[in-house]
This record gives structure tokens, sequence and C-alpha cells, in this order.
């Protein structure tokens, strides 16, 4: 998808049975995930080292300041200790960072300032983020103002993938060419992956449904929930028990006791918001989808890492694969436990 975004194009609809040859490629098998972490690492680039060499042969300040930088295979790098940085220009770094808030799901700019500047060297990010965030229309429209703030709190850390996952339900969707009506939240606290579940009920068949999506390749240790109704039941009870999966109810009415989904519930519903209000052809539950995606390959202030890298080993596709820097799955989710480890078990949300 993000290859495909470098052109113009429109898409033309073509029935399966007038163009044969493409309806059999699109059932060609996708890459399986990432289960051995010694494998090589899938990555998809939206930005060509082409496209880094054409910026820096327009960069006159580059240029005048050469001698400064660091030169390997045609690309200047940035120095700083035993860390490069891929050199880019405003009006380049103004395109990506433009294209990496939609792309993303109007993230906010210290998120934007975290992905960029992880690769990349470019001057005044801070005040440049600022001034393109603030002028971006839909986030001013759709996105919350937190004022007033509550306690959140979480269990753990967890030390590894599915230790402990949450669940959670957002309700009070409809309209927007879907009758589905509710958002069933599951997320990892370790790797603080997110699935969901869009359906028109709060039943236990729809949380069965949405647990297996992870227990049907891993094995879910503690799931801490709210007591609905459907959660509640015999039946889901007796998946748990099956499954051997250890169940832990939230205190009633107290939000904070499973602050990761608290969180996110405000997260997923800006960005959906946002979305719904830029393509308003298109079901919510589509768009939900999306944005989960969206928030899963960006990365996280509790582990310093995107979900999706964590849990799969996918990695960011803002740099070219040939300038990316070699990374270690293992050694990344240890700095990823130290990491939210670190943090205050106490997070802030409008309640």
């Amino acid at each position: 998808m993000h290859f495909l975004s470098q052109f113009d194009f429109e898409i033309k609809y073509e029935p399966g049975k007038g163009n044969v040859e493409a309806d059999c490629l699109s059932r060609n098998p996708v890459l399986p995930n990432l289960d051995n972490v010694e494998e090589c690492i899938k990555t998809v680039n939206f930005i060509t080292v082409e496209n880094i060499k054409q910026d820096q042969s327009t960069n006159k300040e580059l240029q005048e300041n050469s001698k400064k930088t660091l030169l390997e295979n045609g690309i200047f790098y940035k120095l700083k200790g035993t860390k490069k940085r891929i050199i880019i220009s405003e009006e380049f770094g103004k395109q990506l960072i433009s294209n990496i808030h939609k792309d993303y799901g109007h993230i906010c700019k210290s998120k934007i300032i975290d992905k960029i500047r992880h690769s990349y060297y470019l001057p005044n990010i801070e005040k440049i983020t600022k001034q393109m965030y603030e002028r971006c229309e839909i986030c001013a429209r759709n996105k919350t103002r937190r004022k007033h703030y509550g306690l959140l709190s979480k269990l753990g850390p967890p030390k590894e993938p599915f230790e402990i996952v949450s669940l959670d339900t957002i309700g009070g969707f409809g309209g927007n060419r879907s009758t589905k009506r509710y958002l069933h939240l599951l997320i990892d606290h370790f790797t603080r992956y997110a699935f969901i579940l869009t359906s028109k009920n709060q039943t236990s068949e729809d949380f069965i449904k949405l647990l297996k999506k992870i227990q049907d390749k891993h094995q879910i240790k503690t799931l801490l929930t709210d007591q609905y109704s459907g959660i509640n039941s015999n039946s889901f009870k007796n998946y748990l028990k099956n499954q051997n999966i250890n169940l832990i109810f939230t205190a009633v009415n107290c939000p904070f006791s499973n602050g990761l989904n608290e969180r996110l519930n405000q997260t997923l519903v800006n960005r959906i918001r946002c979305k719904i209000n830029e393509t308003k052809s298109r079901a919510w539950s589509k768009i939900a989808e999306e944005c989960t995606d969206q928030y899963n390959r960006t990365e996280h202030s509790g582990t310093g890492f995107s979900p999706e890298y964590l849990l799969f080993g996918k990695v960011d596709p803002i740099v070219p694969e040939k300038l990316s820097n070699k990374r270690n799955l293992i050694k990344d989710r240890e700095l990823a436990y130290k990491n939210s480890h670190k943090k205050p078990r106490i997070q802030q949300v409008k309640i």
C-alpha cells in the first residue's frame, strides 16, 4: 500500500470473470506472522533511496557544509556519537511530516517527531512539526481536548507477549454505512498491540470470536476486563476455563483499573472520528480496522517501539531498507520491558 502511494493512479473495478489473471494473483499466499525472531525482519518502504539522493542534491545548505557530514554510498549522514541520521531538507521534511501524520491516523506532534528523528536529521523539527500539526483542520475539528484528568493504572508490566491482555468495549457507533454499533478492543500489555472486532451486539460469541484471533496461534495467560453481561455468561467463562485463561475483573465503576484500554479507547475514537470526516462515504467499521492498523504501526510512548514491531518484527517503512539500521528483536523486546518498567504506572486521561 505504501509503495503504491508513490504513484498517481485511478482504481477501476473489473469483475473476476473478466480479469482471471489478476483474480488468481489476488489469492497468492501472504507473508505469515514472524514466529521465529531470528528470521529476516519484514519491511515495506514508501521512501526510496533515489528520493533521498534527489533531495540532498538540491539541498544548498547541505552542499555548503558537506565537510561536517558523513558520506556513505552517495547518502549524507549527520553524526552524533556513534549514531548517524539521514540529512533531509526542510521541504522534504514537511512532506514527510504530512505523510506520516495522515498515514498513521493523525498522530500527535510528539509521535511524529519520534518517528522521524530516529532515522532522519531535520533542523528545527519541533518547530516545523508543531506548525504543521496545528494547521491540520481535521485534528482541530475532531480531536478531544483533555483538560480534566483522572488517574489510570495497569497490571504488570508483563515480560512477554500475551502474558496479560485486557478487553473493553466502545459503544455508541452507528450509521456511516454500517449497522454495527460496538467496537470490541483487545490489547496485549507487553507489546501494546491491539485487536478489534466490530459487531451489532455485546454477546459472549462476540468476545470469544475476538479472543480466538489470538488464541488460535498463541496462549493468553491472563485476561483483564469489565463485568459485561456477555463476559459474565457461563459460555464465556467455560471457554476461558477450557483455554486455561485466568480471568480478572476490574473494579465496578472504576475505569482507571484498566488504564491501557481506557487510554487506547480515546486514541482510536479520535482517529476514527478524523477518518470519518475525511472519507464520509466509507463504513465506520472499515475505518476502525484501518485506524487500528495505523496505531499498531506507531511507536508507543511506554515501550519506545511500535506494537507491530514488538509482536511480529515488522519494521517502520519510512526508511529505505538499504539504509535502515539492523535491529535485534530479542534485545529490543528486553529494552521495551525495561522502558515499560521505568514508566510510571500512573497515566492520565479525561474522565
